[in-house]
């Protein structure tokens, strides 16, 4: 039973990160000098995406014999909850820069705000980086 809710935290997590990329993305589309943390965090909320995408095909393998063993074993280390606070935590710090059409004096804000949520974004890309490499490592053993 861990093993469905595994997977359906999977399938949430791959489909929240895709809106998060969505929405960054859209972002950089309208801002010319965004700041270059806030690719680098997009690329890193695309690597565990990507991860994630993986998890779920294992997921949905039925027939794969270590499926059930690597999901739970992530899912009893917390690793799909903190993939999930991480992810809310790289929402916001986008969301603080996020720009709003027709809005100049709080897009101003916003900029100058930037320096101060900066700090967050680098710890929650070193974080999202960690959790790569835990999910990597988990996707390289059950490969194995």
């Amino acid at each position: 039973m861990a093993e469905v809710a595994a997977a359906s935290s999977i399938v949430s997590l791959v489909d929240f990160s895709g809106k998060i990329l969505a929405a960054g993305y859209s972002f950089l589309a309208k801002v010319a000098r965004a700041p270059t943390e806030i690719r680098t965090l997009l690329n890193d909320v695309a690597n565990v995406n990507t991860l994630l995408a993986r998890m779920q095909s294992l997921a949905n393998d039925t027939t794969h014999p270590n499926a059930k063993t690597v999901l739970k074993s992530l899912s009893d280390r917390g690793i799909f909850k903190s993939c999930e606070i991480l992810l809310k935590t790289a929402e916001k710090c986008l969301g603080s820069c996020r720009q709003i059409d027709g809005n100049q004096s709080k897009n101003f804000g916003r900029a100058l705000k930037w320096p101060l949520t900066e700090t967050e974004t680098r710890d929650t890309m070193q974080q999202l980086r960690a959790l790569q490499d835990q999910l990597t490592a988990a996707l390289t053993i059950d490969s194995a």
